[in-house]
């Protein structure tokens, strides 16, 4: 099958499954130092490490704006930003060997628009720790669990990628800055929503006859919700 028969398939098949879910969720405009949702909530700008997104100030309210790296000072500023909520999500595929660059572009963007599979692990706790006094002391512990009781876990260490834990307690390093991720601005209520898809890249790994092991699609999903407000507007009286 040619690739352009293939991913008019995948497109295809992604909205027959999961195109009634996607849910039209508008993103905020950036004004000024701001992030302005239509209800007129807004949040700073600088909370969010932009140096590590590509977006400009068409892009925000647009999903798909390419992301890298930004958990390096986002979130190892947790003990310090007014967090509301994290949640995490994985979806493992096949060998990544069996899907072109396109595919896996398309795939992303699907998850990151919202589709639900069941068979994903979901995070069940998700843990912080910072180390005072170490410049890369910075950890997060995510674990999750998927439908038939199978558990995961990441852990995150700022600087020093990520170690993966399977349900059989095997042991992958990883890390995500290899491959740029996708991200969109969500505004709800009185939060504004960061969504990011990743592909996680592996080092090599050999089985006991030395030979190379292929990795399957590994998709790390993350969701930071933060408190928005209305800003308050200076009066002049001349």
């Amino acid at each position: 099958m040619r690739l352009k028969n293939k991913l008019f398939f995948l497109l295809t098949i992604f909205q027959i499954l999961f195109g009634s879910v996607f849910a039209q969720e508008e993103g905020p405009s950036l004004k000024g130092d701001y992030l302005v949702c239509p209800n007129g909530n807004a949040i700073s700008r600088s909370l969010w490490g932009f140096s590590y997104m590509n977006v400009n100030n068409e892009d925000f309210s647009k999903p798909g704006f390419e992301v890298s790296n930004w958990d390096y000072d986002f979130l190892s500023s947790y003990d310090t930003l007014p967090f509301s909520w994290i949640r995490s999500e994985v979806l493992i595929g096949k060998s990544i060997r069996s899907y072109s660059n396109e595919e896996i572009k398309v795939i992303k963007m699907r998850f990151l628009k919202g589709a639900n599979i069941k068979s994903s692990y979901k995070s069940k706790k998700i843990n912080y720790s910072s180390r005072y006094g170490q410049p890369l002391g910075e950890e997060w512990t995510f674990k999750f669990q998927n439908s038939q009781g199978k558990h995961l876990t990441i852990n995150w260490r700022k600087g020093f990628g990520i170690e993966i834990i399977d349900n059989s307690k095997n042991i992958l390093k990883g890390n995500t800055w290899n491959n740029s991720g996708i991200g969109k601005f969500i505004c709800k209520e009185n939060q504004v929503i960061l969504k990011v898809v990743e592909v996680v890249s592996f080092e090599d790994v050999n089985n006991q006859y030395g030979e190379n092991i292929s990795i399957p699609l590994f998709l790390w999903i993350r969701e930071v919700g933060i408190p928005a407000m209305p800003l308050r507007q200076k009066k002049y009286d001349f």
